[in-house]
């Protein structure tokens, strides 16, 4: 039996190197996400007088919510380093350790610490979230802080770290612009979840507390937002979406009410939202290729058997806060605004912590929790290298290995205009100011004329030319490019034609 010092070590040492693996193969980022931080982040740190705000130097998006930016530029300046270390490395390790112990260090107050290391363990290994934190992006930025956040909640806080939480969610709404609403919506969901359950849970722990947190980091998020923030906003939300959410809200909270607080209704409600999400936001049909990307909603489902009681394990209501609130945006999305669909997927990540947390809620010998650790421990890798080794059909584009970043960089600086779809887009405009043309690639392909330089990579030829996560067109055979076009560079991975 392992002591708890050594399960501490193991989850340290699986949460690290399951994130920098990817990075570590590939030679570069596993994410298209990662170039226009990137990219802010070098901009600061050449010219420190840029200020945060100066939209026309940093873009107008990203530098609205600017902590990962920030935290890179420092780390950049104090180390000496190029700022891709933190985002590829230092970054990556430090929130993954952070986000595993402050889960661990939580959970381990209520569900002992053969529970707390399941569910963490969980959290380390389940695909994709592996994939997707394995680069510093907004999102991922804000997740140990949110966690930082929890663990106070839980620890009835006193008043010095009440000013640390108002801190940290200064810290959340300045990070990413989902997270901070996901949160307070779960902490405020818990709360009811405890009205729900009066009858059967007598200890009301943290309710006020939940309260006055969610109200104030709502209150920070809602300032922050109107002073700064919300301009940048590609879709803001208007009355339409209140009202919509509101009416959603009181159906998908009033049937778990009537349900005397069941799991089945929250689980059974979110799992095929979820599913439905992700098959309609990723490939549009449903695939094979899609089984990691469901992992973590089905493990929900978990939260089906034998739980301890609530009064032992409060934990086992946090599955369900996080499952009504979610519930809630995924049929506005799908009811009110289809517009957002193909961003709809994203809610799997969110989805995670209730899956990991299901570990410790349940009544499972400590053989089948162990079995089940492995269980998501080689999924995980086993997803990842497949991923690596671009046979994941579904994100082969998020993948930039070596010799394509060095291609792209060396050959984009000769023309002023090219063509490419979204993989070369993000590299090649925000890197080197190049205007990329993805239509103008398709054009290219259809007509096999050219009208600007087509830049393709070797999974094109595999997988197709990338618009969007539904929008993948099948791409000729090389010889038959090769037939019209001139091929002006190539390094086996990445070819220019002209």
């Amino acid at each position: 039996m392992l002591s708890r010092w050594k399960l501490v070590l193991v989850l340290v040492v699986v949460s690290a190197l399951i994130r920098i693996l990817p990075p570590l193969v590939a030679g570069s980022y596993f994410s298209t996400d990662v170039w226009p931080l990137i990219k802010s982040t070098s901009k600061i740190v050449e010219k420190p007088e840029i200020k945060i705000w100066n939209h026309e130097e940093l873009g107008d998006y990203h530098n609205r919510w600017p902590a990962s930016i920030l935290s890179g530029a420092v780390y950049s300046v104090i180390t000496g380093s190029d700022s891709s270390t933190f985002f590829r490395y230092t970054g990556v390790t430090t929130i993954s350790i952070c986000l595993t112990l402050l889960t661990y260090a939580t959970l381990a107050k209520f569900v002992g610490g053969r529970r707390a290391f399941a569910s963490s363990l969980a959290l380390s290994a389940l695909p994709s979230f592996t994939v997707f934190t394995s680069v510093v992006l907004k999102e991922v930025y804000s997740y140990p802080i949110a966690a930082s956040i929890t663990s106070i909640f839980v620890s009835n806080p006193g008043r010095v770290t009440w000013v640390v939480a108002l801190l940290l969610s200064l810290a959340l709404v300045t990070s990413h612009p989902l997270t901070p609403l996901v949160l307070a919506s779960a902490i405020a969901s818990y709360v009811f979840c405890l009205r729900v359950k009066e009858v059967r849970l007598r200890e009301k722990r943290g309710e006020l507390h939940a309260v006055l947190l969610s109200t104030a980091l709502l209150l920070i998020y809602s300032i922050y937002g109107a002073i700064y923030a919300w301009e940048g906003l590609a879709y803001k939300l208007g009355p339409q979406d209140v009202l919509s959410l509101v009416a959603i809200a009181v159906v998908v909270y009033g049937w778990y009410a009537l349900n005397r607080g069941s799991d089945v209704v929250s689980s059974l409600v979110v799992t095929p939202l979820a599913l439905a999400a992700i098959v309609t936001g990723l490939t549009g049909v449903l695939k094979l290729s899609l089984l990691p990307y469901v992992l973590a909603p089905a493990t929900l489902l978990l939260t089906l058997l034998k739980k301890e009681p609530e009064t032992r394990n409060p934990v086992s209501l946090v599955p369900s806060s996080i499952n009504l609130p979610v519930a809630t945006a995924t049929l506005h999305i799908f009811l009110a605004q289809p517009v957002l669909i193909p961003i709809a997927y994203r809610i799997l990540n969110y989805l995670t912590y209730p899956a990991a947390l299901s570990l410790s809620t349940v009544k499972l010998s400590s053989r089948v929790i162990a079995y089940v650790q492995l269980a998501a421990l080689a999924f995980g890798l086993a997803y990842s290298a497949a991923a690596l080794a671009a046979g994941d059909p579904t994100i082969y584009y998020w993948v930039y290995r070596e010799p394509e970043v060095v291609g792209l960089m060396s050959t984009s600086r000769y023309f002023n205009h090219v063509c490419g779809d979204a993989k070369v887009y993000y590299l090649v405009s925000m890197e080197s100011g190049v205007e990329v043309g993805s239509l103008c690639g398709i054009e290219v392909l259809r007509e096999l004329k050219i009208v600007a330089p087509l830049i393709l990579y070797l999974d094109n030829f595999r997988y197709g030319y990338v618009l969007s996560q539904v929008d993948v067109l099948p791409v000729s055979s090389f010889s038959n490019i090769a037939r019209s076009l001139s091929l002006l560079y190539s390094n086996l991975y990445l070819f220019v034609w002209g």
